[in-house]
């Protein structure tokens, strides 16, 4: 063909004279376009296969580099719930603790450095917890699905009851909330974080006055709006609430970290949602009887490896009066070998079978999961109650510990007192209310 470039050649050969007409020749020449043309397509058609196993070779690659560097994180979530916490829930812990069985001994300078440990532990403990609820959002996969946001926001505003009573807060949620598309887990911690700052940014003596309602958005969406009588927020700051440890005010005025609004708002870019500050509308003018149905003798066996942990666990069930002893291992092995009653522990009458097992995830020598694995799989004891007491927050974690058989997942509480109330919910739920199984070694 006049003009391209060649590709081959087709050589037709005959030993007769003028053999070939010009209809011939006409025909040949229409035969090697079209010969040409799909030789063009093949290598095009190659080189396209070629380039694109070239692409997924790149995206695999960075899929695998992707998921390495999900995986570093959620490791490092994790230690940062274990390792960073278990210290100073120590310091916080043993500084009210000290505060409360020795503050007749103590001179005010020191009773007043001690209170300032505890208030210090406690807005680092938060913001731990608000930095990891910000990682959570930012790596996890989000599910879609049918949200009722009645359920959810009655299920926040639960959450929140003890810092709503403290305020005598009023809040009230004008009629019955729609259902919306989203994730329930993100759109409660969503809720949490707004109801919480409309408790916690009020002029000082003022009751907070909170009302939630739904209006229609554009399309399909849904407007979720929380209205309170706060302090407000200037509209050149209205962006930059949202910003990753943008506060407006001091600590010492209002008490935060800096990453609740920020949560927020990941939340609702990952929901593809979006979150935003509008015009303030509101006006800002006995002991009972139980029957004991569990065996008060049995212990309860803790499998915990920080001894920090452990002393404020004895003393919250000294203060809960939990009639029940408790065992302690402080490794994986130990607590497999309590519970087979191998070695020292084959002295039953010393080392009796748990009606309870107190179990962390991050121990020495074998991991909580695995001791969990073990019981469940194996274990004659496999009936055994066994509740997670850890300080992971991780869904990765709580999820595990669920398949593996876990009967309870609780995140070791940063306060004193709030372990207390845990020792107590516990000691109700397990040794009075529930019918114990039958366990044999």
């Amino acid at each position: 063909m006049s003009g391209a470039p060649t590709i081959g050649v087709i050589n037709i050969e005959s030993t007769d004279v003028d053999a070939y007409s010009e209809d011939d020749q006409r025909l040949m020449e229409i035969v090697a376009a079209q010969i040409s043309v799909a030789i063009q397509k093949s290598q095009l058609l190659t080189e396209l296969r070629a380039h694109a196993e070239e692409l997924e070779a790149r995206v695999a690659e960075r899929t695998a580099k992707l998921q390495d560097t999900n995986e570093q994180l959620q490791a490092f979530a994790s230690s940062v719930s274990h390792d960073i916490r278990a210290p100073l829930r120590a310091m916080r812990g043993m500084a009210a603790a000290l505060i409360e069985d020795h503050a007749g001994e103590m001179a005010p300078e020191a009773r007043q450095l001690a209170d300032r440990i505890v208030g210090a532990g406690a807005r680092m403990d938060r913001f731990i917890s608000d930095l990891l609820a910000y990682s959570r959002l930012s790596r996890d996969e989000i599910k879609l699905g049918s949200v009722d946001l009645d359920r959810v926001v009655r299920t926040a505003i639960n959450q929140l009851s003890a810092t709503v009573q403290e305020s005598h807060a009023s809040i009230t949620i004008e009629g019955t909330l729609p259902a919306a598309r989203g994730n329930r887990t993100v759109v409660l911690q969503v809720v949490v974080n707004l109801v919480s700052n409309a408790l916690k940014f009020v002029e000082p003596g003022t009751r907070p006055e909170i009302h939630i309602h739904a209006a229609e958005g554009s399309g399909e969406r849904i407007r979720l709006i929380v209205d309170d009588n706060g302090i407000g927020v200037d509209e050149e700051h209205r962006d930059r609430v949202f910003l990753m440890f943008e506060r407006l005010h001091g600590g010492e005025t209002y008490p935060g970290t800096g990453i609740g609004l920020a949560v927020v708002k990941k939340g609702m870019d990952r929901l593809g949602g979006r979150a935003g500050v509008r015009q303030p509308i509101l006006d800002r003018a006995g002991e009972g009887e139980g029957s004991a149905m569990t065996d008060r003798s049995a212990p309860v066996l803790v499998a915990e490896d920080d001894a920090n942990d452990v002393l404020l666990l004895r003393r919250a069930c000294r203060k809960a009066r939990l009639i029940n002893p408790l065992q302690v291992v402080t490794d994986g092995d130990d607590a497999i070998a309590y519970l087979r009653g191998d070695g020292e522990y084959a002295d039953r009458d010393r080392y009796p079978l748990p009606v309870l097992l107190l179990l962390d995830l991050k121990m020495p020598r074998r991991s909580g999961f695995e001791v969990l694995e073990w019981l469940k799989a194996e274990s004659p004891l496999k009936r055994l109650p066994v509740v997670v007491f850890t300080s992971s927050r991780e869904s990765v974690d709580v999820q595990r510990a669920y398949d593996l058989g876990a009967n309870s997942y609780l995140v070791k509480p940063g306060s004193p007192d709030d372990l207390i109330r845990m020792v107590q919910s516990l000691d109700l739920y397990w040794m009075i209310y529930n019918e114990p199984p039958d366990v044999d070694a």
